[in-house]
């Protein structure tokens, strides 16, 4: 899933950064900006071909990067950094370790009724090939990501005993109170005053109306794509979602 909206050329699409964090990095990019404006004009005067030729890059670079930041769009460098190799890895990487870190603070902080939402997502989440990837590339086993997470759900008052078999159960319908779990969790998560949280509980909500099998599994839990986006437009964050999430088909 790609989210539109302003790109970072390392942004993932996935996540939304806090007004802070958004602050420090435009002023380090407007830094870098400055420098490599600099820089790249003393190469471009250089007597060496191979300076100026990197000096050239560097403007380029810099003009692609800007323009992409003002036009709201993914920039050419990063496109072309998403197919190679290295930008592949680092993406996953990235992607990776951000999943893992939400996952466990979406467990640790939320209530227990909330845990169901984030269950059912998560189960077929960390099955993804990208996440799967990014989670190897940093060490770390998915099936002991499972035990971490049963291990949370099991401390809770949730009634599950095992990953898999709360997923089945979900599927099949067997548990009769999840429903209104799925929905009660996930309104709380959005208004939770712990914007990690709320946010980890919009992606989640975006991520399940873009895969089928997360989507049949909210469609027998009577959770529909216009629940979620309703409850995203009337939620804390509604002010801070770009428009074109809910008009472009994103949501």
């Amino acid at each position: 899933m790609d989210v539109p909206g302003r790109k970072l050329f390392f942004d993932t699409g996935y996540f939304r950064l806090s007004y802070f964090e958004r602050l420090v990095i435009k002023a380090i990019l407007m830094a870098l900006v400055v420098c490599g404006i600099t820089v790249s004009i003393v190469f471009l005067s250089g007597p060496f071909k191979g300076f100026q030729m990197l000096g050239l890059l560097g403007l380029i670079f810099l003009l692609d990067t800007i323009v992409s930041q003002f036009r709201g769009e993914q920039s050419i460098t990063s496109k072309v950094l998403r197919q190679s190799e290295t930008g592949s890895v680092f993406i996953n990487h990235f992607v990776g370790w951000k999943t893992f870190s939400l996952i466990d603070k979406a467990f640790n902080r939320s209530e227990s009724h909330s845990a169901p939402f984030v269950l059912a997502v998560c189960a077929e989440l960390i099955h993804t090939g990208e996440i799967k990837y990014g989670l190897q590339r940093l060490g770390i086993n998915w099936r002991e990501l499972v035990v971490a997470v049963e291990t949370k759900i099991n401390n809770t008052s949730v009634p599950a005993a095992s990953f898999d078999g709360v997923r089945e159960d979900i599927t099949a319908g067997r548990i009769a109170q999840c429903e209104s779990l799925v929905v009660q969790g996930f309104l709380e998560a959005l208004d939770m005053g712990d914007r990690t949280v709320s946010y980890f509980a919009l992606f989640l909500g975006l991520f399940a109306t873009k895969n089928s099998d997360l989507m049949g599994i909210l469609t027998k839990l009577s959770v529909t794509r216009d629940d979620i986006k309703n409850a995203t437009i009337s939620s804390r964050l509604s002010k801070e979602i770009p428009s074109a999430w809910l008009g472009s088909g994103q949501i």
